[in-house]
């Protein structure tokens, strides 16, 4: 096994953040920022909580925390309580938000066309397998518990 694929993780974590930086910089945004406003224009026909959101995104809490409450100060989001639970709230996109879905989407587009050139499709889904069951490992030796 090598020991040389924490240390190109790593690299690749700081290329994608310089990266990401330099992509949304013009639309006033962090990478965090617009890696979630993103997010939640995908998957815009879903009633989504911050809960939610961390899980699916895998940020701390912290983290989306202040990434959510920046986007509502610039006005992108709003929230309102659910319903059926008062408790959690709703995340809404505001038609500010809507209005930046083509140039955040059209970013993100190219951010994942620079990183993936010259690899081929298989090949990618192979790594996104591989992705996924190294995150699946970690969390699993982290919380010292089987996963499903």
């Amino acid at each position: 096994m090598s020991t040389e694929l924490i240390p190109l993780l790593r690299q690749l974590n700081l290329q994608l953040e310089q990266c990401g930086r330099a992509q949304m910089q013009p639309l006033g945004l962090s990478t965090s920022e617009g890696l979630t406003l993103c997010y939640l224009l995908r998957h815009s026909e879903s009633d989504l909580c911050a809960a939610q959101l961390h899980e699916r995104l895998g940020v701390s809490k912290a983290a989306l925390s202040a990434t959510l409450k920046f986007l509502c100060r610039k006005g992108y989001l709003e929230t309102a309580v659910f319903p059926d639970d008062d408790r959690k709230k709703r995340i809404l996109l505001t038609p500010r938000a809507q209005q930046l879905r083509h140039r955040v989407e059209e970013q993100m587009t190219g951010h994942s066309i620079a990183l993936c050139r010259g690899i081929p499709p298989g090949e990618l889904d192979a790594a996104e397998r591989v992705l996924v069951a190294l995150l699946h490992n970690l969390r699993e030796f982290n919380t010292g518990r089987k996963t499903i």
